[in-house]
């Protein structure tokens, strides 16, 4: 979050534009916690979207070296008739930035999701995620 304000600062000299520039950003933090969370909980009740993500963005890393995650996440939209809990949109398309930054880190593969930025989930830790999806993934293999 750092980087968006010190941008304004550096863009602004006004100080009611700094105070106005301030202003926005702490909303856009409280949207981003927001989206965060929800994303946080819905990934925690479906763990089958990441796994399908996964599997879509291994299959396509075979043959390129970068990918869409919006390509991605609509695949899955279409082909799955999910049963999933919470959001009643599905897949909220706010939670594309966090999944593809968090494939990236579980594959430690940068760059291979094109990403805009800064970006609110630049500056998340995964691994906590990553952790419940591993966690997921033996319960399934487990119960095979």
């Amino acid at each position: 979050m750092g980087k968006i304000k010190q941008h304004y600062m550096e863009t602004t000299s006004d100080e009611k534009q700094m105070h106005d520039a301030e202003v926005d950003i702490m909303m856009e933090m409280a949207g981003a916690a927001s989206f965060m969370t929800n994303f946080t909980r819905f990934h925690k009740d479906n763990p089958m979207i990441f796994h399908r993500v996964v599997e879509f963005a291994d299959k396509q890393r075979e043959q390129r070296t970068h990918y869409s995650i919006e390509i991605i996440l609509n695949v899955i939209r279409y082909h799955t008739d999910l049963d999933g809990k919470g959001d009643p949109f599905k897949i909220n398309n706010n939670y594309k930035p966090f999944y593809s930054r968090m494939y990236m880190e579980y594959r430690k593969c940068p760059g291979f999701f094109e990403t805009r930025t800064p970006n609110l989930a630049d500056d998340v830790d995964y691994s906590y995620q990553i952790k419940q999806y591993k966690e997921w993934l033996n319960e399934q293999e487990t119960n095979k």
